[in-house]
């Protein structure tokens, strides 16, 4: 799993898993700005297109893009307001994707439309961003138990070095 975006995915993580040890390391996922991430979304859905008839799982997305899926949900919306894409379903988190055949064709939904989804999803990927920076400043390197509660481990000491984003590795058995 890459660095997780967000509380609430890390604790996803931790119980799914069910590990001994959980270990973060630095690593920058380079999808916090808006264009890196719609790029990242962007050919996310066009292999979803070419390769699987527009169908794609909302978690897949958010784990390829290493964003919540609150950034993936208002990516598609932000794609399909370009008039690029059109999202025909989503069910239990299986979306089906349309591409625009051609320009012109669909006409997408006008720039203030286009501008307050940009601006709702700068302000989750401004929020992960901030869950990231929290990450590396309180709590990298930590260890959590399986008893869910994190304490720095004895060995281990705080790098003074600025840690860029980090991944998640969860270490499960004896």
């Amino acid at each position: 799993m890459d660095h997780p975006p967000g509380r609430a995915e890390l604790q996803a993580a931790v119980e799914k898993a069910s590990p001994r040890t959980i270990y973060l390391f630095a690593i920058d996922p380079e999808t916090n700005s808006l264009e890196a991430f719609l790029t990242r979304l962007a050919g996310l859905v066009k292999y979803a297109l070419r390769a699987n008839q527009g169908k794609v799982n909302l978690q897949v997305l958010a784990a390829a893009t290493a964003q919540r899926e609150a950034a993936v949900r208002q990516g598609l919306a932000w794609l399909e307001a370009r008039g690029t894409v059109k999202v025909l379903s989503v069910v239990n988190d299986e979306i089906e994707l349309k591409e625009n055949p051609g320009q012109g064709k669909w006409v997408h939904s006008g720039e203030g439309n286009i501008t307050s989804i940009a601006t709702s999803l700068k302000a989750i990927l401004d929020e992960t961003a901030a869950f990231r920076a929290y990450i590396k400043r309180q709590f990298l390197p930590l260890t959590f138990r399986a008893n869910r509660k994190a304490h720095p481990p004895k060995n281990i000491s705080r790098s003074p070095k600025p840690i860029l984003g980090c991944s998640l590795w969860l270490q499960t058995g004896q």
